[in-house]
């Protein structure tokens, strides 16, 4: 079997997920970097931040990349109001073209695209 494009995402996606729960266990940021793949092999670059708490790591990542997605480092940690449901971002995935913000609803973290509503409810939240 050879490895597609889509193979390769998917493992990316799988092993982000993974990683994630083992950085908890340790105290860091773990997530997968620049891939590179053949018909049968792959190789990943892995990014671990060590910071005094995971919610500091989370800042420091989504400080670094917030600007990439018309954002504000700032942004980190504001409420929204998401269809009458506040949501608090607490991060991004980069390597996620289609749903990159992390945002928390009722304890549990939810993935959520960088929509043109969402955009207008960031907006809002900052004059706050």
């Amino acid at each position: 079997m050879a490895l597609t494009r889509t193979d390769v995402r998917k493992y990316r996606d799988e092993l982000d997920e993974a990683l994630q729960e083992y950085g908890k266990k340790k105290g860091v940021q773990i997530s997968v970097g620049h891939i590179s793949f053949g018909t049968n092999d792959f190789t990943a670059k892995l990014h671990v931040v060590v910071a005094g708490s995971k919610d500091e790591a989370e800042k420091m990542l989504f400080a670094k990349n917030a600007e990439l997605f018309g954002l504000e480092k700032d942004d980190y940690g504001l409420v929204i109001d998401m269809h009458g449901e506040d949501i608090k971002i607490v991060g991004l995935k980069p390597k996620s073209s289609k749903y990159p913000l992390i945002a928390e609803k009722n304890g549990k973290r939810y993935k959520y695209k960088l929509s043109d509503f969402v955009r207008e409810q960031i907006k809002k939240a900052r004059k706050k």
